[in-house]
């Protein structure tokens, strides 16, 4: 199984070699278990000297911000991803914290056919697998009918009635929650234990900034948030 991991690197950002950084360090400290090739993704334009240390990889995309992290993942499956069997989508301030993640995803895959894979789940605003860290075919991302221009248009593609995940489920492919402990269909999104914003998150296959932020939380915030994402 040929797998591309798209990273989105924000140039200018305020948190850029932060998070770049950390998800390399990350990245070499807990093995995905399985190959992959990782191709950065430069939105906002060229990156400095000093992202570009961090991230010197010969194949990568240089971009505009247009449609933010889903029009960088919707333009690379016209290019440098068109032939990967599956991508891996993260957002910037995706990082890791378990070795063998990516052997999760594509168990879940061989299990149950290519679909969409989320790696955080939310019923807010209505049910949906966030984007900021999913994996699917570069041929449903092709072929998906919205344009992705402005963070509206972002937004809708996440979590709107006409989302990529509802396009998918609307055509029988499977939209699946995928943890360390399991994968679970869409009414069990939020069965699991400690996956994001529950527990103490360990389960969540990646951490980012929606995971940290509720870390910094106290205890009845972090119960309103739980509620709340529970739906």
């Amino acid at each position: 199984m040929k797998i591309a991991i798209l990273y989105i690197c924000v140039t200018g950002g305020a948190s850029t070699i932060h998070y770049a950084t950390r998800f390399i360090a990350t990245l070499q400290a807990y093995p995905a278990g399985v190959d992959f090739d990782l191709i950065p993704v430069f939105n906002n334009g060229e990156p400095s000297s000093d992202i570009r240390s961090v991230l010197p990889h010969k194949i990568n995309i240089v971009r505009s911000n247009e449609g933010y992290d889903i029009g960088a993942f919707k333009q690379s499956v016209e290019g440098v991803c068109r032939d990967y069997d599956a991508i891996c989508c993260f957002g910037e301030s995706v990082y890791f914290h378990r070795r063998g993640w990516l052997d999760k995803i594509v168990a879940a895959w061989q299990r149950h056919g290519p679909g969409m894979y989320g790696m955080l789940s939310s019923n807010l605003v209505r049910p949906h697998l966030q984007t900021t860290a999913f994996a699917t075919s570069p041929k449903f991302l092709r072929e998906f009918p919205r344009k992705i221009v402005t963070k509206d248009d972002r937004y809708g593609f996440e979590h709107g009635q006409h989302s990529f995940m509802n396009w998918l489920e609307m055509r029988g492919y499977p939209v699946n929650l995928v943890t360390f402990d399991g994968v679970y269909s869409k009414n069990f999104w939020r069965t699991a234990r400690n996956i994001n914003w529950t527990g103490d998150q360990s389960n969540c296959l990646v951490w980012c900034n929606h995971t940290d932020n509720y870390v910094k939380q106290g205890q009845k915030t972090q119960q309103f948030w739980e509620k709340a994402v529970r739906g």
